[in-house]
């Protein structure tokens, strides 16, 4: 092999790995977006869910409490089930994203 030969072929494998850690950073930069929207919205929601529990509880006196546990217990069961109707079968993965079936068995899926 020349040494033009085996230039060009290391120029080759450093182009595939910069390509390689370019997807990666890509693929970091969306998560971090989504989970910033994420963030976004939950604080928003929970400003929002502050000043109306705080005008609730102004009006209603003591029992502005009771309809405030109703609500915050209610709310936790129908999200937890919205989360089941989406996900019927949730089965645990490892760090390769295989599942587990059994404590040790793993099943590939292509």
């Amino acid at each position: 092999m020349s040494l033009a030969e085996k230039i060009a072929s290391d120029l080759i494998i450093a182009m595939k790995a910069k390509d390689k850690v370019s997807l990666e950073a890509i693929r970091a930069a969306k998560t971090a977006f989504v989970i910033g929207i994420g963030k976004m919205v939950g604080v928003a929601v929970a400003i929002l869910a502050d000043i109306a529990l705080g005008a609730v509880l102004d009006t209603a006196n003591n029992s502005g409490y009771f309809w405030a546990f109703v609500i915050a217990g209610l709310s936790y069961l129908i999200i937890l089930i919205f989360v089941h109707l989406l996900m019927p079968r949730m089965t645990p993965m490892d760090d390769n994203l295989k599942y587990i079936l059994n404590d040790k068995k793993v099943i590939e899926i292509n």
